[in-house]
């Protein structure tokens, strides 16, 4: 999409507020290594909620697992990384090296070095004999602290894409993302963000003013229409395969939920752009009522088999009493035919 860039967003207040239409949004991260307090002191400084807006805390044993993953990606050299025991107070893993044995058509393994994370005090621990093996299970414990204790350049762009694009419900302006329409009450929130990401490296977060009757607005409101249909449509694909294998009530109730969510988009961007959305309105009510009708029939069958479950040891009881009484009367009948 070509768009006219005479708007800067420090011209915002030249706008009269009604005929800001809303903000492109766009972002190229450079090479991003910071330190997690460091961070959030620059959202405290520009005044951005941390409750709200900050990255996820970090999940210590996780954040192992993943420096696990990423050395192991890399080891070679005839290493592997295998998983050793992992309980209440620890995981451990081993870094094993394999050895082929021509002569005896075979192959060797044998546990060179340990790396150990203690869920007591989230630290992680290594030991081995000095080597590659132990260097690749100092190199786990180092990518855990980076992990647990910086945020790199693939953190700030998940944080943006969270923020931005599911949060304030952008909508992308090419297929591929990089591109982005935001509405514009989260201006304010965008500058924020702005400030804080062009003081992280060579990083930018560009904010261009949509106006109305700007010459960019008309290619705005046709690329939004044009994303609500695409997401319609892929919603009523998904919903022909459920006619033919429902899914569980669990995802069907995620979908209803999407549902009002994107209805809320659509209704919000109408406003906002004069779209007309007659049409997607009555695709999404058409898709709702389809996936209520599946999650009725997945329940009804749920509770039948339920009900079948309950009722039958009952039935396999009487069968079995029966069968009971059935062989006591054989038996009297023998009993009477001897006497």
């Amino acid at each position: 999409m070509r768009l006219q860039r005479e708007h800067k967003v420090q011209q915002i207040n030249s706008l009269a507020k009604g005929d800001v239409l809303g903000v492109l949004v766009y972002w190229g991260l450079g090479n991003i290594n910071i330190d997690v307090d460091a961070l959030a002191d620059k959202f405290d400084a520009n005044g951005l909620d941390k409750e709200k807006w900050f990255l996820p805390e970090i999940q210590t044993s996780a954040a192992f697992r993943k420096a696990v993953k990423q050395v192991a990606r890399t080891s070679g050299n005839g290493y592997m990384l295998r998983p050793i025991s992992s309980d209440d107070q620890s995981i451990v893993w081993g870094i094993v090296s394999e050895t082929i044995k021509k002569d005896e058509k075979d192959l060797e393994y044998a546990c060179e070095a340990k790396v150990t994370f203690n869920k007591d005090n989230d630290s992680v621990g290594c030991e081995g004999s000095p080597g590659q093996a132990r260097l690749l299970a100092e190199k786990v414990k180092n990518e855990y602290y980076t992990l647990t204790t910086r945020y790199i350049t693939n953190d700030i762009s998940r944080m943006l894409v969270r923020n931005i694009v599911e949060r304030m419900n952008a909508i992308p302006l090419r297929k591929g993302g990089g591109f982005y329409f935001v509405a514009a009450d989260n201006l304010t929130i965008l500058e924020q963000h702005k400030a804080i990401v062009e003081t992280l490296g060579d990083s930018e977060l560009g904010l261009i003013v949509i106006g109305k009757g700007d010459g960019n607005s008309e290619t705005v409101s046709r690329d939004t229409r044009r994303h609500l249909e695409d997401k319609l449509a892929s919603i009523a694909e998904e919903i022909e395969e459920f006619k033919t294998k429902p899914p569980r009530k669990d995802t069907l109730d995620r979908r209803i939920e999407e549902f009002k969510s994107l209805r809320q988009t659509v209704e919000m961007y109408s406003t906002i752009l004069s779209l007309k959305v007659d049409d997607l309105n009555q695709g999404l009510e058409d898709c709702e009522n389809v996936v209520k009708q599946i999650l009725t029939g997945v329940v009804a069958e749920k509770e039948a088999k339920a009900k079948k479950s309950n009722t039958a040891p009952a039935e396999v009881e009487e069968d079995a009493i029966a069968a009971a009484r059935e062989a006591i009367m054989r038996r009297k009948i023998r009993r009477g035919a001897r006497d």
